[in-house]
């Protein structure tokens, strides 16, 4: 049985990594899908339904929402993905251009596609948004303030959501993965093997996730296997969180 038979999903930032796994995964369990990024090429890479838009300008991130119901008829789904992490220094160090940008994407791209998903899924009765945050967003890290100030809004922001749509029977929640194996995370150990090791051993299970771990339990928070959770956040990271750090 598809667990998204005829859901319509969007999920940002779908052309690589975790979003393209998610993507995968959900056609697989029978949902219509609209990709959207900043970068068409990997979007039309995937061979899934796509658009282009900065999610963090109010009228692209309207028009990706409306892209998506005009295609459909509905939205059910939506998986704020996308995100950005841009080389840091302390805060002291800190320029402003990365302050603001890893901000604007991270959190004001979340909260506008949410904004406008919310209305659709207000007017149904019904729906279901993921976020995607990170387990810096509860622990934090050194030389990655903005980063982690990002996530820890986002998951902030997903409670604040949670609670005040509860009672038109939209859920919110998120997932905080710890390190992914991403393409770029693969290239960034083949530069730097002893940082491989490093971050292997942060984890108990010795090892770090993958795009499919994640999309699996965004699939969870999305389906109605978790019809009675909302306002949560679902921790992957093979442990890490034991140790603090």
């Amino acid at each position: 049985m598809e667990r998204l038979k005829d859901k319509v999903a969007i999920i940002t930032g779908g052309g690589t990594g975790i979003g393209k796994a998610t993507a995968d995964l959900f056609a697989a369990e029978g949902a219509k899908l609209l990709l959207v990024g900043r970068m068409e090429q990997p979007l039309k890479e995937t061979g899934h339904s796509y658009c282009t838009a900065d999610i963090a300008i109010s009228e692209q991130a309207s028009a990706a929402v409306e892209t998506a119901v005009d295609m459909y008829g509905r939205l059910d789904i939506l998986v704020n993905n996308a995100g950005i992490l841009l080389p840091e220094k302390p805060l002291t160090d800190i320029d402003e251009a990365t302050l603001d940008e890893t901000l604007r994407v991270n959190v004001k791209g979340t909260l506008l596609m949410s904004k406008y998903a919310l209305r659709k899924m207000f007017v149904q009765r019904s729906g279901s948004i993921v976020n995607v945050a990170s387990i810096l967003g509860l622990l934090g890290a050194e030389n990655e303030i903005a980063y982690t100030a990002s996530k820890g809004a986002v998951i902030s922001a997903t409670r604040a959501m949670a609670t005040e749509y509860a009672k038109y029977g939209i859920r919110v929640n998120s997932v905080s993965p710890s390190v992914t194996e991403t393409r770029m995370i693969r290239e960034l150990f083949g530069r730097e093997p002893e940082l491989e090791e490093k971050l292997f051993a942060l984890h108990p299970m010795g090892k770090v996730g993958t795009p499919t771990d994640v999309a699996y339990a965004i699939l969870y928070l999305a389906s109605n296997e978790s019809k009675f959770v909302t306002g949560q956040n679902l921790v992957l990271d093979g442990g890490r969180s034991i140790y603090g750090g």
